[in-house]
């Protein structure tokens, strides 16, 4: 199991599920008259996706209280070598899986960096 830290909340995600998206670039990107390349790109902003392990409904609920909806929240982890980056969550494939007798939420985050 991987773990990140989401505004000071630890998340087990499943380690396999983690990928990183294509990066969006700040800025235009353009050709001059001439054709040569001209870039006007400042930064990029990434994002990353991770696939949570199953949990309770009472978990997920206290989850998605302390995401907020397009707060800003400062995120660590080894997805980005132990730095903080400060990151939107969201939430995405929501679904439920039957655990014995009960059944527990299976959800994927996205974190975009702000």
């Amino acid at each position: 199991m991987a773990f990140i830290t989401i505004g000071g909340t630890l998340v087990e995600v499943q380690h396999a599920s983690a990928s990183q998206n294509a990066s969006t670039d700040i800025g235009e990107s353009a050709r001059s008259f001439s054709g040569m390349f001209r870039t006007g790109v400042r930064a990029q902003k990434r994002a990353w996706q991770f696939t949570l392990i199953p949990m309770s409904e009472s978990v997920w609920e206290a989850l998605l209280a302390g995401f907020g909806i397009y707060t800003p929240l400062v995120c660590t982890g080894d997805f980005v070598n132990g730095a903080n980056v400060t990151c939107v969550v969201q939430i995405g494939n929501v679904g439920f899986i039957p655990s014995g007798s009960s059944f527990v939420r299976d959800a994927a985050i996205t974190l975009l960096e702000v």
